[in-house]
């Protein structure tokens, strides 16, 4: 009982640190969003953060998703959050060099969106790595919990946060988050399970296996359409 419960604790070290993560990256997609329209006055320019921000993660996460079945998913979290953290430093350089143009925030949110395929497909594997099957569904949502927050709960913090400092306040925040989201996997690092093996097969090979695993499971085919 002891074990589960050491095993549970360091999913909620884990969890923690990317649920902070998460919510400084909300932060700051948002207080970009509102700088991009304050500026253009378009709201062409405020979905175009948007589309930056979700496209290249939705294009990218079946890469990641075979990236996390062939190598230390730890390693592949801090990967991401690390490569995540890099864009927003660009950004923040960018606004202490001046009033950045366009293409630099729509670049530097990209690439925090394409690092957080690498690491949100790891994460949410870790799963079951580091819980025993009963508390899956308890850890899947909080999961859950922590992905509906960044978009809840963020946009509120930033807009708070905004009225009283300003964006460059912000990316500072949201880097201070990635740090943490770093030192909490590797606080758990020696403690949780390895990871699956690399496979032999063809990386596009492991893509196909997938899709058609999705669609050989009409239920789940179907929910995942309802979601997307």
């Amino acid at each position: 009982m002891n074990k589960e419960n050491n095993s549970f604790s360091r999913f909620m070290i884990l969890w923690a640190g990317q649920l902070l993560s998460g919510l400084g990256n909300g932060m700051t997609a948002f207080a970009l969003g509102v700088y991009v329209y304050n500026k253009t006055g378009s709201a062409t320019g405020f979905a175009m953060v948007v589309l930056s921000l979700f496209l290249p993660s939705i294009l990218l996460r079946p890469a990641g998703g075979v990236l996390a079945d062939r190598f230390d998913r730890r390693l592949m979290i801090i990967l991401g959050d690390t490569g995540s953290a890099a864009g927003i430093l660009f950004l923040l350089i960018s606004f202490i060099n001046g009033d950045p143009a366009l293409w630099k925030i729509y670049f530097g949110v990209t690439v925090t969106s394409a690092f957080t395929a690498i690491q949100s497909p790891a994460y949410r594997a870790s799963l079951t790595d580091m819980l025993n099957e009963k508390d899956f569904s308890r850890g899947s949502g909080l999961i859950q919990l922590a992905s509906s927050a960044q978009h809840l709960i963020s946009p509120a913090l930033a807009g708070l946060l905004l009225a009283v400092s300003n964006v460059k306040t912000i990316m500072i925040i949201d880097l201070l988050t990635f740090i943490t989201a770093v030192i909490s996997v590797m606080v758990i690092k020696k403690k949780m399970l390895p990871s699956v093996k690399p496979l032999k097969q063809n990386f596009f090979n492991d893509i196909k296996e997938g899709w058609n695993a999705l669609t050989s499971r009409r239920g789940v085919f179907i929910l995942i359409m309802i979601i997307s």
